[in-house]
């Protein structure tokens, strides 16, 4: 399995992302330096490795989004389209170096997406269970709160393993209102 490690954290232009892209992957002198030719590199021309892990994602795509989004959507259309072609892109927003606070900031964020269900359970549960004397009407109140409990581990897990819960967060509390006021994309 081979690998590859590209740090696009110096671009500043199309040319320079073009160029890092180009020098990192061996394309060849002839290579266009745009998207369609880029295309036509990685699905038909040079061996990828098996896995591409870019860093400084977060600076490309805040210089060139453009770009950004188009370099993204071959890699994306790589996969699905050329399915043989055993190359998978991972896309590292920093500079791949783990901040030790990312897993403080993991788990309270993984603790309020799990606190979501359960807390409307707990009041449901509460609600019900005040206003009967019944034991199966309290069995079910227990029940309705067990059930939150399982609901919150499932939907906080399942987040962590697919985006992670501190992109999930960040989704959550966007303003896409105020980006375009102040002109960011």
């Amino acid at each position: 399995m081979t690998q590859k490690t590209i740090d696009l954290g110096g671009i500043k232009s199309s040319l320079d992302f073009h160029n890092k892209l180009s020098a990192e992957l061996n394309f060849p002198s002839y290579y266009g330096k745009n998207w369609d030719a880029f295309w036509d590199m990685i699905s038909n021309s040079v061996d990828l490795p098996n896995v591409i892990r870019f860093t400084n994602c977060g600076h490309a795509k805040k210089v060139l989004p453009k770009d950004w989004l188009k370099f993204q959507q071959c890699f994306y259309d790589l996969k699905n389209q050329y399915p043989n072609i055993k190359c998978d892109a991972v896309f590292v927003a920093g500079n791949g170096n783990k901040n030790p606070l990312d897993d403080v900031f993991e788990v309270i964020n993984w603790l309020k997406i799990f606190a979501s269900p359960v807390i409307i359970g707990v009041i449901i549960s509460t609600l019900i269970w005040f206003n009967s004397e019944s034991i199966y009407v309290r069995l079910m109140s227990v029940l309705i709160l067990v059930l939150s409990i399982v609901i919150g581990i499932y939907f906080a897990e399942s987040i962590r393993r697919t985006e992670g819960t501190q992109e999930f967060m960040a989704t959550i509390y966007r303003t896409p209102e105020l980006d375009k006021e102040e002109g960011i994309k």
